[in-house]
């Protein structure tokens, strides 16, 4: 699963002799200075969880407005299917007509090849059927026709309905975007109120041990007293590849849908999404994964030059998330 970037702060220690002049100075009281407002570490926390909150919220539309976007594509391909079916069966009736009245003219009018018969009372029962299949061949290719008029305006109405959802995906995605900075400045904003936190911390184990260290001027062991200088902020998460195998990599599901998405092939782009990776993970849809597995270093990284680790990871955070239905329900 996701991997913790944990920051190490480094301590600088100064060593400090306790001679008399200072003792006596560190006697005098000073003048309070103005108090910094305290940092709040838990004012800082519930800002990142309700970004947090506020992300997921926003990604769980997106995957519904998704599947809604893929289930109308499906029944648009399924009418087009239908409508080719059409077209091959009218053209079928066609045919049949067509070579009914070329044979029925190759042999002067004469139906009786049709049944067999020699007297003129089966021939005359021959051109009425010939006239009667012609006849129902003719009001199925009508029927037909209609048919195909009613899917053609279904299609038309699934057309503007696929439009319409593109639209909403596009502004969900903007949406996203502005989420996914309140996201990150929430959790800088936590990343330097832990180190003002700190940096307090180490002022006040150094005036604790200068106020130590005048209360026993003739210790034999010097006083230490750390750096009251603040720490650096954290620095920002930048993505470092991870390598090795994902524990769940042979997972049954991730081995089908690799499979089947991408023939295992990590690097590979499908242009029509464009579908990237392994996955065949929209850029998008990996963006709000990322967020929600907390590895916001991989925002914005194209999935297919992710590290087969990193991809593995996020396929099976998006399943532990949203099951199949962003693979469209398979394997």
């Amino acid at each position: 699963m996701a991997r913790r970037v944990t920051v190490r702060s480094s301590k600088r220690f100064a060593v400090l002799f306790a001679g008399p002049a200072l003792l006596l100075a560190l006697a005098v009281p000073l003048a309070p200075a103005a108090a910094a407002p305290a940092p709040d570490a838990a004012g800082a926390g519930a800002r990142v969880d309700a970004a947090r909150q506020e992300s997921d919220a926003l990604a769980e539309r997106y995957f519904a407005e998704l599947d809604r976007f893929q289930v109308v594509g499906s029944e648009i391909e399924a009418t087009e299917q239908r409508m080719a079916d059409i077209r091959a069966e009218s053209e079928g009736f066609r045919v049949v007509v067509a070579a009914r009245a070329l044979r029925a003219y190759k042999d002067g009018g004469n139906v009786d090849f049709m049944l067999g018969g020699d007297d003129i009372t089966d021939v005359a029962r021959g051109a009425k059927l010939l006239t009667a299949a012609n006849e129902r061949d003719d009001d199925a290719v009508a029927q037909l026709g209609l048919l195909t008029d009613d899917l053609a305006a279904r299609r038309a109405e699934l057309e503007r309905s696929r439009e319409a959802q593109t639209a909403a995906l596009e502004e969900l995605k903007v949406a996203q975007r502005r989420v996914d900075a309140n996201l990150r400045a929430a959790v800088a904003d936590q990343q330097a109120v832990a180190a003002r936190l700190e940096a307090q911390a180490a002022a006040d184990r150094a005036a604790r041990q200068a106020a130590a260290a005048a209360a026993n001027p003739q210790s034999s062991t010097p006083a230490r007293v750390a750096s009251s200088a603040p720490a650096p902020p954290a620095p920002p998460i930048d993505y470092t590849p991870n390598n090795g195998s994902h524990p769940n990599r042979d997972d049954p599901f991730l081995s089908c849908t690799r499979h089947r998405e991408s023939r295992g092939n990590y690097s590979v782009v499908n242009p029509s999404g464009p579908y990237l990776g392994a996955y065949q993970f929209l850029q998008s849809t990996w963006n709000v994964t990322a967020q929600h597995a907390g590895r916001t270093e991989l925002v914005g990284v194209p999935p297919n030059v992710a590290s087969v680790y990193d991809q593995d990871d996020m396929a099976w955070a998006l399943y532990q998330w949203q099951g199949t239905g962003p693979w469209g329900g398979a394997c």
